[in-house]
């Protein structure tokens, strides 16, 4: 590498200080260079082109070390216009040794085909060679010639329909053809150098030979004579037939020679009687047939129409026939196809048949096709033609019905929700797929043909259902039903996983045996059914299990409360077997105490008016006692049968209903207690504070000297009032504990409204901005919410930061099943790990020298429980406080 740096390093002096970068030379270089490049790009491309034009050229390989040669020259020149700029002699001493090579290399070449290229024939030798070998081939040729035509004058004679005689002078055969000889019952062989009188009568010879010899000697003619002349002739059995013949005599290489052509005259009788019938049919086949028929003589422009072609194109049958009546009939939007299939015809000699409308006797435009062949000179110039033509307006519009329904079926397939394919039954290959079965299955036509030729159709459909199919085809193909065969089975996904198939299969075409040849196939992908269908076996096995195992007990009964099924936890519950509970119904089970409402509330579930209830009543056991439940029940409606029915849920809250009871009666006698003990303890505060006024009236005089005195009778009455404060607050809690909400529906800032209001006076020293951000209904005791929001804002106005103006922001949220009201000052904040201590009573997270108790917020959680809800904070020390209340929806 460090050797080939130099070679690729640009940084060395640029050719063109050379020139001290005078533009006369410098350009002088470029230009010259650059005219150089392109001439020696150029020769090669000729060398190149002349060796592919003439593939007999020797010492190919030379030409391309030459083209190669040339080529780098030019490469070599260019890149010297870029080292003027550019100091990349590495690069361009590289191309210059390149060059050198294929230099070199060339001329060893060159070198070693010397000898060669000096055998090389001159272009004289080469003029003689030709001359040599064209008289060679000329005298090839004539040979060739005169045996062909020595073939062909014996091949042509033998294919003259006439019979053809040549006589010589002594009325010697030396020529009869195919057709004489078989004339005269003969093979040619046997009659060559026989005499002529061999073919005539006895009476008729003498008088023959006279008329031979007069002919022969009369001057040459190059016409025929004596035709029309009739003379009775005699076959090999003797058989006497009429012949007409025609002479003519030549002289051959010296020799005078009689042609004759002769005619059977009975076998011409029978042939005009042939052609005579043959032109009758014709004539029928033409008036039976519904085309016209027509001929055009190019040259001259006539045509002929046939009476039937004049009817097709509004024309009466006797009408002249002009090749404008026909153009004439065309729709003027036809026209120009017609002339163009017409020039391709004539120029391109491509088929002349050719759809339009034209108008018929009908006097409507209707589809007509015209078909026709032409006949062309030695020059190609068409010379005659000739066609039919055909009224097809029917098959037109049969046409177009059948496109219309084609191309509805088309769209009903491909629209299809349903994967439709055609399976052959003789290739067991799928031929036709619309475009639902790609997108179920992920297969298009053209990677069925694929598997088709590799690993077969069978590969896609699951081992374990591949017999299935294979029965499946076979039942389909013996079917007789209109209904077809269904069948599920597995189809391998293109994308790999298995989908469940519902195929309904029935036979589509037959062979020309009747047999069955194509299947015709619909299917859907029901592979969530299958999930569904088999999830739905797990949940049922799921709930039997957890039907029989479930701790708590559980029931089905009717609508008219008979139960249907019950599990092993009821029964345990009750005290009574399966069996006994299944001869009893709800009301025979249920207190009597909780009778009505238990049925009200089923009235109400079985009308539709809820959807579930939940309650706790008193169930009677087998042993006549009683227990409490937990009973929640739902209805199973199914409004297409008759099975709908309840199912409910028993749990035994018996030994949680006796704690409960005797929970109440504890909190009850603790509210009583602290009641009372509240209200027992107001009276020694009262006397306390009176006495302590009283004292402090009474020694007013004395205290004006004793600091001590005053400051002790100070404290006394001041803790007597914090203490009677203190129980105040008791009792506001106890009464909040006892209390159960009325409540009712209010909007959110009424309530704000009133509360601020009421404090607005300590609001407007405090200069506290309050804010309703959203509205919204609640479901409060009046008073008591407010007596909340009242302890929230003062709590924020006994905790403001000093530093900036408070603001208490009031927010309103619907959750799905609650109310939620957020309460947000930028207050002083509190850590957050005290966001729960604060409820607590007496919890103060300050010193004295703030106001409260620590009550306020113990109260708000009291009055918020018995609304049903929650209360919580979320406090950023620094920042403020977010209270959070959630109460539930009405």
């Amino acid at each position: 590498m460090e050797f080939l740096e130099p070679f690729f390093n640009g940084q060395y002096m640029p050719h063109g200080h050379c020139y001290l970068w005078h533009p006369g030379i410098l350009w002088t270089n470029v230009i010259s260079d650059l005219v150089i490049a392109l001439t020696y790009f150029s020769i090669p491309i000729a060398l190149i082109y002349i060796v592919n034009a003439r593939k007999d050229i020797q010492f190919r390989g030379i030409f391309f070390l030459f083209s190669g040669f040339i080529l780098f020259c030019g490469i070599t020149h260019l890149f010297s216009i870029y080292t003027i700029w550019h100091g990349v002699y590495g690069v361009h001493g590289v191309i210059k040794a390149m060059t050198a090579v294929i230099s070199l290399l060339t001329a060893v070449v060159l070198f070693k085909s010397i000898e060669s290229v000096k055998k090389i024939p001159s272009v004289e030798d080469l003029q003689n060679a030709v001359f040599k070998a064209s008289n060679e081939k000329m005298k090839r040729n004539e040979l060739e010639i005169k045996r062909k035509a020595d073939a062909l004058f014996k091949i042509t004679t033998e294919l003259l329909p006439t019979g053809l005689l040549v006589v010589d002078q002594n009325k010697k055969i030396i020529l009869a053809n195919k057709a004489l000889a078989d004339m005269f019952e003969y093979s040619s062989d046997e009659l060559k150098n026989e005499s002529l009188n061999k073919l005539l009568i006895d009476s008729v010879s003498p008088i023959h030979d006279s008329l031979v010899d007069s002919f022969l000697e009369s001057a040459q003619k190059d016409h025929a004579r004596a035709f029309g002349r009739f003379v009775n002739g005699k076959t090999k059995t003797g058989k006497v037939i009429s012949i007409q013949i025609s002479l003519s005599n030549h002289d051959v290489q010296g020799e005078k020679l009689a042609f004759a052509s002769i005619y059977n005259e009975s076998q011409m009788m029978e042939n005009k009687s042939l052609e005579s019938m043959s032109c009758n049919r014709i004539k029928r086949a033409i008036s039976a047939t519904k085309m016209g028929i027509w001929e055009w003589d190019l040259k001259t422009n006539d045509v002929w129409y046939s009476p039937k072609l004049l009817t097709l194109i509004g024309q009466a049958e006797d009408s002249p026939p002009r090749l404008e009546l026909w153009r004439s009939h065309i729709h003027p939007d036809d026209i120009e196809l017609i002339d163009s299939r017409l020039k391709a015809h004539f120029e391109k000699k491509q088929k002349y048949d050719v759809i339009y409308r034209g108008v018929t006797e009908s006097g409507k435009f209707e589809w007509m096709r015209a078909c026709g062949d032409t006949i062309f000179d030695n020059d190609d110039k068409p010379i005659l033609m000739s066609g039919t033509l055909t009224n097809i307006n029917e098959i037109k519009l049969l046409e177009k019905k059948l496109e219309n329904k084609t191309r509805f079926l088309n769209e009903v397939l491909e629209r299809s929700l349903t994967g439709l394919y055609i399976f052959n039954l003789d290739t067991m290959n799928i031929t036709f797929v619309n475009h639902e079965y790609t997108r179920l299955t992920g297969y298009s036509k053209a990677d069925l043909v694929k598997i088709q030729g590799s690993d077969g159709l069978m590969t896609l459909f699951h081992p374990d259902d591949r017999l299935l199919v294979e029965l499946h085809i076979k039942e389909v193909f013996h079917n007789k039903m209109d209904t077809g065969v269904t069948t599920e089975y597995r189809f391998k996904h293109q994308q790999g996983h298995w989908i469940w198939c519902y195929s309904r299969d029935s036979i589509y075409s037959f062979d020309e045996n009747g047999k069955p040849k194509e299947m015709l196939g619909a299917f859907f992908d029901i592979t969530a059914l299958k999930e569904r269908e088999q999830e739905i076996k797990t949940l049922a096995v799921n709930f039997l299990t957890t039907f029989e195992q479930a701790a708590v007990g559980i029931a089905h009964a009717t609508l008219e409360g008979k139960f249907i099924k019950v599990n092993s936890k009821l029964c345990e519950i009750l005290g009574y077997t399966k069996g006994e509970l299944l001869e009893l119904s709800y009301s025979d089970i249920t207190h009597e105490r909780d009778m009505t409402e238990s049925w009200n509330q089923h009235k109400l579930l079985a009308a539709g008016a809820i959807k579930h209830y939940i309650a706790e009543q008193r169930f009677i056991t087998k042993s006549r006692g009683y227990i409490w439940a937990r009973l929640t029940v739902a209805l199973v409606n199914n409004p297409r049968s008759d099975d709908s029915h309840f199912i409910s849920v028993i749990e035994d809250i018996s030994h949680k209903k006796k704690i409960e009871l005797q929970l109440a009666e504890s909190n009850s006698a603790l509210e009583r207690f602290a009641y009372s003990a509240s209200h027992d303890l107001q009276e020694p505060l009262r006397k306390i504070s009176a006495f302590a006024g009283s004292l402090q009236s009474s020694l007013a005089p004395q205290l004006v000297d004793n600091a001590d005195a005053r400051f002790q009778l100070d404290r006394i009455s001041d803790a007597a009032q914090r203490m009677s404060e203190m129980i105040n607050q008791l009792l506001e809690l106890s009464r909040y504990s006892r209390n159960n909400a009325k409540k009712s529906n209010f909007r959110l800032a009424e309530i704000v409204a009133q509360v601020s209001d009421d404090l607005s006076t300590i609001i407007e020293q405090n200069q506290v901005t309050i804010n309703v951000i959203n509205d919204g209904n609640i479901f409060v005791e009046s008073s008591s919410f407010q007596q909340v929001l009242r302890n929230l804002i003062l709590n924020s106005i006994n905790y403001k930061d000093r530093n900036r103006q408070l603001v208490v922001n009031f927010n309103l949220s619907i959750e799905p099943s609650s109310t939620r009201i957020s309460v947000a000052d930028n207050g002083i904040g509190f850590d957050s790990e005290n966001n729960k201590k604060i409820f607590e009573p007496f919890r103060r997270l300050v010193g004295k020298e703030s106001p409260g108790y620590g009550m306020g917020l113990a109260i708000c959680r009291q009055i918020i429980l018995a609304h049903d809800g929650k209360i919580w904070a979320k406090g950023v020390k620094d920042k403020g406080v977010e209270i959070i209340i959630e109460i539930p929806k009405d």
